[in-house]
C-alpha cells in the first residue's frame, strides 16, 4: 500500500491489462475522507535498464470510499517487450490539485505480479520415428512464478504435409498449462530433422517457441549371430531382422550389411533383402589369415526414390 494519507492504493489489486487492443492499468483507490478529492496521478514504467517507458498523467475526481480506476496507456504493445515483465516496475504518484489536500501518495510495484495471465511457451519432444506416433508437449506458464497458465490459445505449424497431425493444430492449454500435440512422420518424409513452430496468445500477449526434432531411420535393423566367438575358417551365421518404428517387421527391406575391424576397415560387405517375415540371412566364412579381432557388424538401409 502507498504512503499514509487519505488517498491510498491497494497495490495487491493493481493489474496491467492487454485485451481487445486496450492497454490500461487498473487501480483500486481508497479515499478515507468524507469529501471528493481532486488529484492528478502520474504513472510511468521503468524497464530492466531503469529507463522510463510509457509515462502518462491523468486527472481524477476521487469520491469517498473504495473505487476502481482505469488509466489508459498511450503507448504501443511493443513498448512492453517480454523481458520487461519479470524485471520492470510501475511507479505511481498522486499529486494534489487543490490547496489543503493531503500530501501526495506514491509507490513502486513490480510488473511480475501485475498481469497474472502473462505467460511463456515451452515445448518438448523426443526424437521421432517414421510411421510411429510421436508427441509434442506444449506448456504455458508464468515466467516468474512458474505457475501453469490455462486458456492460452496455441497454434502449431508443421513444416511439411508429410508430417501427419493427429491433434488439432489450434487449441487451448488445459488447467495444468499443457496441450499435447500428437503427430506421425510418414515414410515419404526424407529429411533427417525438422522444426515445429508454436505460437501462444492471450489477448494481445504473445509468445513463440520452436522445437527441433530428429527423425530416426525408417527401418531399424537387429543383427544376431549364432555364437559370440569364432575360429579362423569357421562360418559366421548372421541373421538380420528389419523393423519399422521398432514395432512391425518389414518385408522386402533392402540393406547393406558390412563387417569392420577395430580400425573401421571393411572386412566384408553384402546386400540383403528381407523375407516376408522381415528376416534375411548371410553366412560369412571367417578368413583363415584373419588375425584375432573384435569385429563390428552394421546394417544400413538401402532406399530407392
Amino acid at each position: 500500500m502507498g504512503a499514509s494519507g487519505l488517498i491510498t492504493v491497494l497495490e495487491s489489486t493493481i493489474r496491467l491489462q492487454f485485451s481487445n487492443s486496450l492497454r490500461s492499468v487498473l487501480l483500486t483507490i481508497s479515499n478515507g475522507s468524507a469529501e471528493n478529492v481532486n488529484s492528478r496521478i502520474d504513472l510511468k514504467f521503468l524497464n530492466q535498464k531503469n529507463r522510463v517507458v510509457c509515462p502518462v498523467q491523468q486527472e481524477l475526481l476521487i469520491k469517498p470510499g473504495r473505487q476502481g480506476v482505469r488509466i489508459d496507456l498511450p503507448c504501443e504493445r511493443t513498448s512492453f517487450d517480454r523481458e520487461m515483465f519479470p524485471w520492470g516496475r510501475l511507479v505511481y504518484e498522486f499529486l494534489p490539485m487543490e490547496k489543503g489536500t493531503p500530501s501526495y501518495q506514491h509507490g513502486i510495484v513490480s510488473l511480475a505480479g501485475l498481469s497474472p495471465e502473462l505467460f511463456e511457451i515451452l515445448v518438448a519432444s523426443s526424437a521421432a520415428i517414421r510411421d510411429t506416433h510421436s508427441r509434442l508437449q506444449v506448456i504455458a506458464r508464468h515466467p516468474v512464478s512458474r505457475k501453469p497458465i490455462h486458456g492460452v490459445r496455441i497454434r502449431v505449424v508443421m513444416p511439411s504435409e508429410r508430417i501427419i497431425v493427429h491433434s488439432p493444430l489450434i487449441g487451448f492449454t488445459k488447467d495444468r498449462g499443457y496441450l499435447p500435440v500428437d503427430f506421425e512422420v510418414s515414410a515419404e518424409f526424407e529429411e533427417e530433422e525438422f522444426t515445429i513452430k508454436v505460437t501462444g496468445e492471450i489477448g494481445e500477449l504473445r509468445d513463440e517457441a520452436a522445437q527441433e526434432i530428429s527423425v530416426l531411420g525408417l527401418t531399424q535393423f537387429q543383427i544376431d549371430l549364432d555364437k559370440p566367438i569364432y575360429q579362423p575358417g569357421q562360418p559366421v551365421h548372421i541373421r538380420v531382422l528389419a523393423k519399422s518404428g521398432g514395432r512391425k517387421v518389414l518385408a522386402n527391406a533392402r540393406c547393406t550389411l558390412s563387417i569392420q575391424d577395430p580400425e573401421d576397415f571393411n572386412v566384408a560387405r553384402t546386400e540383403l533383402t528381407t523375407s516376408r517375415f522381415g528376416v534375411a540371412y548371410w553366412d560369412w566364412n571367417l578368413p583363415e589369415n584373419l588375425r584375432p579381432v573384435c569385429a563390428s557388424f552394421e546394417a544400413r538401409e538401402v532406399r530407392s526414390f
